[in-house]
């Protein structure tokens, strides 16, 4: 009976180990079967943070290239600019000359402008300093045909001045009897 006493014991002690030995291969695949689960949890939020991250990058390369950009395209505005301030500096300055009457009528306003041709012997411009190519004079009158008449009146052909031609200033430059009374 010992030898039977010992049998049942060691299948006793076989099939309790085995039935503990499934046990712990019961819980270790549950726990990685959890485990897995959470891994593949994290790395799905990675892969969402990588294509989030990528979009980020790829939006600050684009911003990036338009900052560039603009930059070059200011600066060569910037260059533009200070050769038209250069060349507006070396540049003689254009005159403008209100010469008309003391009243200023509700009519249109023209540009004439004239040039000295040949020089006069006793012309007060001859004893200025500097005499520009061309002179511009503010005239107002109802026709261009009027306020050439009127320029040519002061500076006449005979003395060797030449009217190029008499330009309209925009309408909304145009003085109204309303607008003269404002003032």
């Amino acid at each position: 009976m010992t030898g039977d006493f010992l049998l049942i014991f060691i299948v006793g002690m076989g099939l309790i180990f085995s039935v503990q030995l499934r046990k712990r291969n019961d819980h270790m695949v549950r726990t990685l079967r959890a485990e897995r689960i959470r891994l593949a949890g994290e790395v799905q939020r990675a892969q969402v943070k990588l294509a989030r991250l990528r979009g980020e990058l790829a939006s600050t390369k684009q911003a990036g290239n338009k900052a560039t950009a603009e930059a070059e395209q200011h600066a060569r505005l910037i260059a533009e600019a200070e050769q038209d301030v250069f060349v507006a500096e070396q540049a003689e300055p254009i005159r403008i000359h209100v010469l008309d009457r003391t009243q200023i009528k509700p009519d249109r306003l023209w540009v004439v402008t004239f040039q000295k041709d040949r020089p006069g012997t006793d012309n007060e411009f001859q004893r200025q300093a500097r005499w520009a190519d061309q002179r511009h004079f503010i005239i107002s009158a109802n026709a261009s045909q009027e306020a050439e008449d009127r320029v040519k009146l002061r500076f006449p052909g005979a003395s060797g001045f030449r009217i190029l031609a008499p330009k309209a200033l925009p309408d909304m430059l145009r003085l109204t009897a309303s607008k003269q009374g404002d003032g």
